[in-house]
């Protein structure tokens, strides 16, 4: 399941903004199964910070227990925030 991040805004820095994208995530996607990969596509966002980063992926794992996959990774911005959050 790919879901585009971009829909969430091109600049996503803020833990209470992250919340509310994993609270929307959780209820808007839905893997099929367990074995599903959750896909984060960054295309077209310009800039993300950890604690956005980890509220995302801390709400998808607390739900779905699928592993996550950051897509796109291009983005410089994306990288380092990754240095801060487990996303295996």
């Amino acid at each position: 399941m790919k879901i585009p991040v971009v829909k969430f805004g091109e600049f996503l820095m803020s833990r209470p903004a992250g919340r509310e994208a994993a609270q929307i995530m959780c209820a808007s996607y839905a893997p099929l199964d367990a074995d599903e990969i959750i896909e984060l596509d960054f295309a077209g966002v310009k800039a993300t910070g950890p604690s956005w980063l980890h509220e995302v992926v801390l709400g998808l794992r607390n739900t779905f227990k699928n592993k996550i996959v950051i897509l796109d990774c291009g983005n410089a911005s994306v990288l380092e925030s990754l240095k801060f959050v487990d996303v295996s």
